[in-house]
């Protein structure tokens, strides 16, 4: 899982699954936490009946928290690449209406 997972400035891996079928099972990683790893028992999760569980309620609290702290690194990131790149942005709009009007005023002075 963690030679593949993802962790860039504009992707994260929120979380892996790896399913056995044979024995039934799920082990999910979370948030690129591999020092623990969630074994779930299918038959004993379809047990407890239909229901939404967060898959950071499968970890140590520990766990749970390192992770979120990863993924609002990420997020933090990705925003300020996300505003660097709309700044850059406006700055090459800007800079283009700049120029022609610059053009405009030179045309009308011949």
């Amino acid at each position: 899982m963690k030679a593949i997972h993802l962790e860039a400035l504009t992707t994260f891996t929120l979380y892996q699954n790896v399913l056995n079928l044979n024995e039934n099972k799920i082990c999910l990683s979370y948030m690129s936490q591999y020092d623990e790893i969630a074994a779930i028992d299918m038959a004993v999760e379809f047990k407890k009946g239909q229901r939404v569980v967060e898959i950071r309620e499968f970890f140590s609290p520990e766990t749970a928290a390192a992770g979120d702290a990863n993924y609002q690194s990420f997020a933090n990131r990705f925003f300020v690449a996300r505003t660097v790149v709309i700044a850059i942005g406006i700055l090459l709009i800007l800079g283009m209406v700049f120029l022609i009007i610059r053009k405009i005023q030179k045309a009308k002075q011949i």
